[in-house]
């Protein structure tokens, strides 16, 4: 009779133990899921600053051609009055 009791409170703390390790592993698995959300979050950060940056970049020096190719355009451009002799 008390066998049996024993080997159920046995097997009832086997059965806790376990259900404590999993619980245990489960939140170190969590904690290393936030860290590592934590780091890719600042490594896409740091990727759209070097991009917004590499593109604003780009677009300055957009302008400066735009506005130097129309430069060129209006010293090309026969001026009134010029040339008519």
């Amino acid at each position: 009779m008390y066998g049996g009791l024993v080997a159920t409170a046995v097997i009832v703390l086997c059965v806790l133990a376990g259900a404590l390790l999993v619980v245990q592993f489960d939140r170190q698995r969590g904690i290393a899921m936030q860290e590592f959300l934590r780091l890719e979050n600042e490594r896409l950060e740091q990727a759209v600053r070097d991009r917004s940056a590499t593109l604003a970049q780009a677009n300055r020096e957009l302008t400066w051609f735009s506005k130097r190719a129309l430069e060129i355009q209006e010293q090309e451009r026969p001026q009134p009055g010029a040339g008519i002799a």
